[in-house]
């Protein structure tokens, strides 16, 4: 991997033997001399084009340049001469010679246009491209490029792992194709990472033919913001059968993914613990004036402040406020609550 501070180190002195100013050297090589400055700093490195000039300035070979003066054994020079001029058929043929390792070729991915890498990339022999290949270069392939290569090269020796890392990087046709090929072997973790890109519709389907041993009410919150209303309730509902009591902190959690008919007979029926008046605000937008009512009511004269009351005011009928209001511990009125 070419190291970007070891780079810029050799720059900078072989910028002050010809004793040059960052402005005079970014001149000569038609950029700014903010680009010089990172070189130099090791927050950057020159690109694929720039880097043959600086070789030629300071009359240096390109390797001498990749490798900060450094003898090494994967000389680059020849290819970084090529792909600077755009001679990509000619990269392409000595990877497919075997003269030039096609794992090389990675690192030098950051500093390539995505479209020369995406030339390259078409006319090399797709059986030199392995899936952990295709992982690093996939944040420096152009999509329609990647997908075709995906497809092509990933028959074999995929996993879940490997689609996830893709997932980012690849089209949802692309990732569901290769979701269905490992599909019998998923489980609903494995499916997490990659509901961000994938489309609500099969997503739920995968969701349902998953093996779900592993689920947990943390999993399920995390999928459910991708998943349709139907599919969290039935991943709730999964969980639900294999607990005695619910904390309520879950419900809570899942709500805004929740159907309000679903909450409602939920909060009902079921052994919720720790049904608090934090419980009850928290869902409050979630459910009808008429159960949220029925729920306050239960609550002791006496043990309501104002305060609490003010928070629950916009989701509550005028019935249940009036009867709310005999409740309240009259030492939390003040005048300033009572204006609110």
């Amino acid at each position: 991997m070419l190291d970007a501070r070891k780079i810029g180190a050799y720059i900078s002195k072989l910028r002050k033997e010809k004793d040059m100013t960052q402005m005079e050297l970014a001149n000569e090589l038609n950029v700014s001399h903010q680009a010089v400055s990172k070189w130099e700093r090791g927050e950057s490195i020159p690109d694929i084009g720039t880097i043959p000039l600086i070789a030629r300035l300071f009359h240096k070979s390109i390797d001498d340049i990749l490798y900060a003066g450094e003898t090494s054994n994967k000389p680059m020079g020849i290819v970084v001469d090529a792909l600077s001029k755009n001679e990509t058929k000619q990269v392409a043929e000595l990877v497919n010679k075997r003269e030039f390792p096609m794992e090389d070729l990675k690192d030098l991915a950051p500093i390539i246009k995505t479209s020369t890498l995406n030339n390259v990339a078409k006319q090399v022999d797709k059986e030199l491209i392995s899936p952990d290949l295709i992982v690093e270069l996939a944040p420096f392939l152009g999509s329609e490029v990647l997908d075709e290569i995906v497809i092509e090269t990933a028959d074999e020796g995929i996993d879940w792992k490997f689609v996830s890392r893709l997932a980012p990087f690849i089209s949802q046709d692309t990732l569901s194709t290769l979701a269905n090929k490992i599909k019998d072997s998923a489980n609903i973790k494995d499916i997490v990472y990659l509901a961000p890109f994938l489309e609500r519709e099969y997503l739920d389907k995968l969701v349902k033919e998953s093996d779900t041993e592993e689920m947990n009410w943390d999993i399920v919150t995390h999928v459910a913001p991708f998943l349709s209303k139907d599919t969290v309730e039935y991943l709730a509902n999964q969980l639900i059968e294999s607990e005695s009591n619910i904390d309520v902190k879950h419900l809570v959690q899942l709500a805004p993914f929740l159907g309000r008919n679903y909450i409602e007979n939920l909060i009902t029926s079921t052994n919720l613990e720790k049904l608090n008046w934090e419980a009850i605000v928290a869902l409050a937008p979630f459910i009808s004036k008429d159960v949220l009512g029925s729920f306050v009511d239960k609550f002791e004269a006496g043990t309501i402040n104002v305060n609490q009351l003010s928070t629950l005011l916009p989701f509550l009928g005028q019935e249940h406020i009036e009867r709310l209001l005999e409740k309240i511990d009259n030492g939390s009125l003040n005048p300033e609550t009572l204006v609110e």
